[in-house]
Protein backbone atom coordinates (compact mmCIF):
# COMPACT_ATOMS: atom_id res chain seq x y z
CA UNK A 1 0.00 0.00 0.00
CA UNK A 2 2.74 3.05 0.24
CA UNK A 3 3.84 1.82 -3.05
CA UNK A 4 0.51 2.89 -4.74
CA UNK A 5 0.58 6.09 -1.60
CA UNK A 6 4.22 7.19 -3.65
CA UNK A 7 2.24 7.89 -6.89
CA UNK A 8 3.18 5.01 -8.13
CA UNK A 9 0.39 2.69 -10.12
CA UNK A 10 0.10 -0.57 -11.83
CA UNK A 11 -1.41 -1.40 -15.27
CA UNK A 12 -2.28 -4.50 -16.48
CA UNK A 13 -3.78 -5.51 -19.90
CA UNK A 14 -5.41 -8.34 -21.70
CA UNK A 15 -3.17 -8.13 -24.67
CA UNK A 16 0.06 -8.20 -22.80
CA UNK A 17 2.30 -11.12 -23.08
CA UNK A 18 2.49 -13.25 -19.81
CA UNK A 19 6.16 -11.89 -19.18
CA UNK A 20 4.99 -8.16 -19.57
CA UNK A 21 2.05 -9.00 -17.56
CA UNK A 22 4.17 -11.20 -14.43
CA UNK A 23 6.58 -8.24 -14.62
CA UNK A 24 4.10 -5.34 -14.09
CA UNK A 25 2.88 -7.81 -11.46
CA UNK A 26 6.10 -8.45 -9.91
CA UNK A 27 6.75 -4.56 -9.55
CA UNK A 28 4.78 -4.36 -6.62
CA UNK A 29 6.65 -4.75 -3.86
CA UNK A 30 6.11 -7.53 -1.47
CA UNK A 31 3.17 -8.24 -3.49
CA UNK A 32 4.67 -11.87 -5.46
CA UNK A 33 6.14 -13.12 -1.51
CA UNK A 34 2.71 -12.69 -0.10
CA UNK A 35 0.94 -14.87 -2.73
CA UNK A 36 3.57 -17.11 -2.46
CA UNK A 37 3.39 -17.53 1.29
CA UNK A 38 -0.32 -17.65 1.86
CA UNK A 39 -1.21 -19.55 -1.51
CA UNK A 40 1.57 -21.75 -2.14
CA UNK A 41 0.37 -21.55 -5.82
CA UNK A 42 2.19 -24.73 -8.16
CA UNK A 43 2.32 -22.61 -11.46
CA UNK A 44 3.30 -19.41 -12.59
CA UNK A 45 -0.39 -18.63 -13.74
CA UNK A 46 -1.62 -19.38 -10.51
CA UNK A 47 1.18 -17.16 -8.84
CA UNK A 48 -0.42 -14.15 -11.27
CA UNK A 49 -4.04 -15.15 -10.28
CA UNK A 50 -3.24 -14.74 -6.38
CA UNK A 51 -1.58 -11.79 -7.39
CA UNK A 52 -4.69 -10.02 -9.12
CA UNK A 53 -6.83 -11.78 -6.74
CA UNK A 54 -4.77 -9.75 -3.73
CA UNK A 55 -5.10 -6.32 -5.82
CA UNK A 56 -8.88 -6.79 -6.58
CA UNK A 57 -9.56 -7.63 -2.77
CA UNK A 58 -7.37 -4.26 -2.21
CA UNK A 59 -9.93 -2.32 -4.14
CA UNK A 60 -12.53 -4.34 -2.48
CA UNK A 61 -11.72 -2.93 0.76
CA UNK A 62 -11.21 0.67 -0.50
CA UNK A 63 -7.50 0.36 -0.26
CA UNK A 64 -6.46 1.48 -3.58
CA UNK A 65 -8.50 2.52 -6.60
CA UNK A 66 -8.88 0.59 -9.71
CA UNK A 67 -9.68 2.40 -12.96
CA UNK A 68 -11.05 0.12 -16.46
CA UNK A 69 -9.75 1.18 -19.71
CA UNK A 70 -10.76 -0.98 -22.70
CA UNK A 71 -8.60 -4.20 -22.64
CA UNK A 72 -6.26 -2.86 -19.80
CA UNK A 73 -6.73 -2.23 -16.00
CA UNK A 74 -5.26 0.43 -13.94
CA UNK A 75 -4.41 0.20 -10.03
CA UNK A 76 -3.33 3.25 -8.29
CA UNK A 77 -3.78 5.19 -4.42
CA UNK A 78 -7.18 5.70 -3.99
CA UNK A 79 -6.81 9.51 -2.94
CA UNK A 80 -5.00 10.51 -5.32
CA UNK A 81 -7.42 8.66 -7.98
CA UNK A 82 -10.55 10.37 -6.66
CA UNK A 83 -9.08 13.93 -6.71
CA UNK A 84 -8.07 13.35 -10.59
CA UNK A 85 -11.10 11.68 -11.43
CA UNK A 86 -13.31 14.31 -9.63
CA UNK A 87 -11.68 17.37 -11.70
CA UNK A 88 -12.23 15.65 -15.15
CA UNK A 89 -15.91 15.03 -14.25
Amino acid sequence: MEWFAGANRITLSDEAPFREHMEALESVPGLKKAVEERFSPSSREELAVGMELVLEGLTQHLKIAREDLDSRVSYTEMLKFNLVRSRTN
